[in-house]
Formats: structure tokens, sequence, C-alpha cells
């Protein structure tokens, strides 16, 4: 487990200049929120300087869509152990609170848990040790910090399939780069034919099946356009499967996404700093996709 003890304005950074690497942020990593953040003395009412570093924390989430987070609030030794948790607990509470009402986080995205002084950054023994009150206050402020832990990477992610699955559930959902149209147009092309008839043949191996064709477009070009494109394409598709395949139609459901579904969101393509990067992104969001709808 990676301790990522780094403020969250840091953290946003590094992350777009890494948004295409899947590893940037793994279930577990954790880190400090700063500037600190701060609670009336005694109370769980999260002071008004703070506020600024907790919008950028839902600025985060709401980029960052998949992700599943704790709220950890710890507080240094010098209180009833018992008395602490229930006090992080409400701050806790509150900025999860912030995080919904605020920025309109789903509320189950994030939990709150109060530590107390369960996992202190300096064990009180080598505070006690240190040789100067201005030592040892500064440690104390230390071990009183709120953390924000990866729970989950996947919130809003279909369950994926494979074509050699044997098992599959309602709402699964199979992508693939390796269906190829022609530019601006709705041909497919016949590189893509051999993979749409190992389609066709899973289709017919599992006739109990319905399927929503999906495509996606990139975020370049007119919104309607992009719908309409991606409509058509995924019309084609369905025909080619019908045709080729004797499939029943009834079974098929074409549906165009254009860009509202990317992968990669324009927010962090922007930022990317090449056009090579920016480019293998758009591709990535470029995609059809087979999802079950229905299991008779």
């Amino acid at each position: 487990m990676r301790i990522l003890l780094v403020s969250l304005l840091w953290l946003l950074s590094a992350l777009v200049e890494a948004q295409t690497d899947t590893n940037v942020l793994k279930h577990g990593d954790h880190w400090i929120i700063e500037p600190q953040v701060f609670y009336d003395y005694n109370k769980a009412s999260i002071r008004p300087e703070s506020y600024a570093a907790l919008d950028t924390l839902g600025q985060f989430l709401q980029n960052y869509t998949n992700l599943v987070i704790e709220i950890g609030v710890h507080l240094d030794a010098r209180w009833n152990p018992r008395y602490s948790r229930r006090l992080d607990q409400a701050r806790g509470n509150a900025v999860r609170r912030f995080l919904i009402e605020r920025w309109g986080i789903a509320p189950d995205r994030v939990t709150a848990k109060g530590y107390g002084y369960l996992q202190p950054l300096i064990e009180d023994s080598l505070v006690q040790a240190m040789a100067t009150a201005q030592e040892k206050e500064a440690a104390h402020q230390k071990n009183r910090r709120t953390e924000v832990k990866i729970l989950a990477t996947n919130y809003g992610i279909p369950p994926s399939f494979l074509l050699t699955d044997t098992v599959f559930k309602v709402g699964a959902m199979h992508t693939t780069y390796r269906i190829a149209f022609d530019f601006g147009k709705v041909g497919i092309q016949e590189t893509s034919y051999a993979y749409l008839d190992s389609v066709v043949a899973w289709l017919q191996l599992y006739p109990e099946l319905q399927v929503e064709v999906g495509n996606h477009t990139d975020y370049r070009g007119n919104d309607k356009y992009n719908t309409k494109l991606a409509e058509m394409r995924a019309k084609a598709v369905v025909a080619y499967l019908v045709g080729k395949g004797s499939i029943a139609a009834h079974r098929l459901k074409a549906t165009g996404y254009g860009e509202t579904s990317p992968l990669v969101d324009a927010y962090r393509i922007k930022a990317m700093s090449s056009e090579k990067e920016q480019e293998r992104a758009h591709q990535k969001n470029r995609r059809t996709v087979f999802i079950i709808t229905a299991i008779e």
C-alpha cells in the first residue's frame, strides 16, 4: 500500500500529467488533504478557511467519477480515546456532507471514519521525548489530519465480458476497438469483417441473449453530428450481424452515444502535454460496445 503524503493540489497536477496511466490511483492509496482541514475547537464544524481545500476535493471527485473514497479524520494523543473517535467520526461526516451537498457527489461514493489516535504519524512516546514544547506541538499538529483513501476505482463501470465466456449477466459489457469505419462515414471497413463474424458466431451460440450495440465517438465535432454518426454506425453493425448471421433483429438494439460517455474526458485530454497523448485518448474514446440487455 502506497502512502501519498501530498497535497490534493499536487495530486491533481500529477494526475493531469498521467491521465492515461491506469496505475496512477489504486485501491488503498491515501493522502493527507492539504492545506489542512480545520474544525471549530471540540466541534465537528468545518472552518470556512478550509472550504477551498474541500472544493478541490469535490472537483477532483467530479472529474474522476469512477472513484469511491473514505474520509478519515485523526486526532492527537491528548484526548480521551473513545471521545476522540466520536469527534473524528462527526468531523468525517461533516466533510462527507460538504461533498454531497456542495458538489453533488453520490452518497455511496463517500464514506467517513473517525480514527481518533489509532493511526498516529508520530507515536506519542516519540512526541514526549522531544526537547521543546514547540517541537511537541508541531508533532501533535502533524497527527491531527484529514485523509482521503481510495476504496474502489470502478464505481459506475459495468462488469465486462469476453466473447469466449460461457456465463453472462444482464448489464455486462464487451468493449471493442476492432470495428473500424471510414472517416466521418458509417461504412464498416473490410478489416473489421473477421471480428464481426466472431460476434455473429457468439450470438448464434447463445440465442437467449439480447444485446445493445452502442457506438462512441470522441468529442471533436458537433455534438448532434457525433450522436447521429454514432447511431448510424451502431445500426450498420446491427445490419451486418442480422444480414450475415440471420440473427433475429429483435435481439439487437442500436444506440448512438456520440461523445456523451468518454473514457477519457475533455478536461483531461486538454491538459495532456503532447498531441500524441491526446490522440491516444481520442482513440480510447472511439469504441463499440456490446451490452447484454436481457437473457431469455
